[in-house]
């Protein structure tokens, strides 16, 4: 039974460290770095006890973000055995869900180990709420648009993960099941966007990018799941810069996309092991990552919402091999000890939800709004 053992206080993203990102190689993380529902999760009574990873863990920047020996830990959460061998382990599965309004569900797997199934269900029902009151505004502009003569933007999601070859998401939507092949396809849907599946409609080469461009220059808004060089072999601030300006972005150059500096990546906030908090903070509310998706679209439908994820890679600093004290902006570098370090919630301290930080798009006024069928 579970009384017999001492649990101690694990963040989500021991469950699921990537989403849909596992190859980015991210181990088990063991920044403190999940907000609300690392602090709704906390096990009541006294000082929790401190989170550690089985091994030092590799940031996407290729820094170590461990010292010294790891923890004896009770319980791991996570995905698959292959990285916690030895360890005792609590199998979960929230990587293979195909929806992100059901990622945040796997709450409730880690609430009933630390009796908090109430406060969990509250935090999901709010998250719910936010996705739902985003999604609706979403829906208004693009019924404004077409109203007034307008097209459904187009929206095209990708990652660069080689450096070598353009890797499109697979975004067919099963009208069956309501879901999406990739969870992102859905982000981008519910933020009014017509869907572009270059999976199943591009039959060129995804390592020519003058064609991959081409074919793509009707696409108003590109998003890439990607934000790193140091995995690519670009290992200086000039290396890194002309990876992702003169090779990658220079080969979109006959989108709409690039023509409108509208192409975005995931690097805007770093965790605290150096990497990219998109693939930390997502699982427990992506609805951020929608409204991020929103307010680059229709800016007007996410007033108030400043931006979480989504950084623009025209505009905020490419790349992460920039010292951030060299640069007024704090995109694209690689931070200190001391400026990651001072963003860490203290273990037991009250954290804010993203949602509180960064602004929530708002409910329609009317419960009117209706939304449109996803473009298959």
């Amino acid at each position: 039974t579970l009384s017999q053992y001492q649990m101690v206080r694990v963040p989500l993203s021991l469950i699921s460290p990537v989403i849909d990102g596992s190859h980015l190689g991210a181990e088990l993380q063991p920044e403190d770095a999940d907000r609300d529902l690392r602090q709704r999760l906390e096990h009541p009574g006294g000082s929790p006890a401190p989170i550690a990873s089985p091994r030092p863990s590799r940031g996407l920047h290729g820094n170590a973000n461990a010292a010294g020996a790891p923890l004896q830990l009770d319980v791991v959460f996570a995905g698959s055995r292959s990285a916690t061998a030895g360890l005792p382990l609590v199998i979960t599965s929230s990587t293979y869900e195909q929806s992100y309004k059901l990622v945040p569900e796997w709450g409730k797997f880690i609430a009933a180990f630390y009796n908090k199934e109430a406060t969990i269900n509250a935090f999901i029902s709010d998250f719910k709420t936010r996705w739902d009151c985003a999604s609706q505004r979403a829906a208004m502009a693009v019924a404004a648009a077409v109203a007034a003569g307008s097209t459904k933007p187009k929206g095209l999601a990708i990652s660069y993960l080689s450096a070598t070859t353009i890797t499109p998401f697979d975004c067919s939507y099963n009208a069956t099941s309501g879901l999406w092949a990739n969870k992102i396809c859905e982000v981008l849907d519910a933020a009014g966007l017509q869907v572009v599946d270059a999976v199943h409609s591009y039959t060129g080469s995804y390592s020519n990018y003058q064609q991959f461009g081409d074919w793509a220059a009707d696409v108003d808004v590109i998003i890439v799941a990607d934000c790193t060089c140091t995995y690519k072999g670009a290992m200086t601030v000039a290396a890194c810069d002309d990876l992702w300006k003169n090779k990658f972005l220079s080969s979109l150059s006959a989108t709409k996309a690039f023509k409108n500096q509208k192409i975005y990546d995931v690097g805007r906030t770093l965790d605290p092991s150096g990497g990219t908090d998109y693939f930390v903070s997502l699982p427990v509310e992506p609805d951020a990552f929608l409204a991020d998706v929103i307010a680059v679209t229709w800016p007007s439908a996410a007033a108030g919402h400043n931006m979480v994820y989504l950084r623009n890679m025209f505009t905020e600093g490419v790349g992460n091999l920039r010292s951030c004290a060299a640069y007024n902006l704090t995109y694209g570098c690689v931070p200190s000890a001391n400026s990651l370090s001072a963003q860490c919630t203290s273990l037991g301290a009250p954290a804010d939800s993203i949602a509180k930080t960064a602004g929530i798009v708002l409910c329609p006024a009317t419960s009117a709004a209706t939304a449109l069928a996803p473009s298959q």
